[in-house]
């Protein structure tokens, strides 16, 4: 089949038209490397191999679209191509993206890394765990994980647990440590760290605090009690949220 004529379209790839009045869309690549422009006809077995070429370079320009909005791991474009490409192809198109560093795990992972240091409360430990299921090899996990040190965890611990102190309205000291405890160590901070910051800080009862919750317990418990029993009954109340 002779080519006519070469049309270039907005979206980049180009029209084909065939002696036949048939049309061919495929891209500059595969016109190159088919030497087209040259010879100006298509064989039959030039036609399969563009049609196989051309799923291919679908791929690969999907890929470049995808990571020209947002960076992805090698991992999370696997799993978004797969939804359209054979799984063949993308791990072809994704070798390519890695050779020529259009997607880098390694780079990829200090970058996060560094904002989520910068951006967010987030301690080394989530980091890593979000890291690990973006599909970053754990080699490269600790080697960026470096980066996060025992200073900077102090220095947002420290941060974190002063404005939970100064923004607490209702909880005794008892209460709010555990509570600090346990959210600071589910957000990923070394509970060693956390527990020498906790131990040098001192939290005192705000008697205000303290007023507060009596009276909240009196009101709604005085409705079913009176007299000593009332005043046992908000005891135990008040010892049960670390009131002594």
């Amino acid at each position: 089949m002779k080519i006519e004529k070469f049309k270039k379209l907005k979206s980049g790839m180009y029209e084909l038209q065939l002696d036949n009045y048939d049309k061919l869309f495929t891209y500059e690549e595969i016109i190159l490397e088919e030497e087209l422009l040259i010879s100006k006809k298509i064989t039959p077995s030039q036609m399969e191999r563009i049609i196989e070429k051309n799923k291919y370079y679908d791929c690969y320009y999907s890929a470049l679209k995808i990571i020209k909005r947002v960076s992805k791991t090698r991992l999370e474009l696997f799993l978004k191509l797969k939804e359209e490409f054979d799984e063949d192809i993308v791990n072809k198109v994704l070798d390519n993206l890695e050779e020529h560093n259009y997607i880098n795990d390694r780079i990829y992972a200090s970058s996060y890394l560094n904002n989520q240091i910068n951006t967010t409360y987030h301690g080394p430990s989530r980091i890593k765990r979000d890291l690990n299921n973006k599909g970053i090899s754990n080699n490269i996990v600790e080697d960026v994980m470096i980066q996060y040190t025992d200073d900077i965890q102090r220095d947002k611990l420290n941060k974190i647990i002063n404005k939970k102190i100064k923004s607490n309205h209702n909880k005794s000291n008892i209460v709010l440590i555990r509570k600090l405890k346990t959210e600071l160590q589910m957000d990923g901070f070394d509970s060693e760290i956390i527990n020498s910051i906790l131990s040098n800080i001192k939290i005192e009862d705000d008697n205000s605090i303290r007023e507060k919750e009596y009276n909240k317990i009196k009101s709604r418990l005085e409705r079913k009690y009176s007299g000593r029993e009332l005043e046992y009954k908000i005891k135990e109340k008040m010892i049960q949220k670390g009131f002594y």
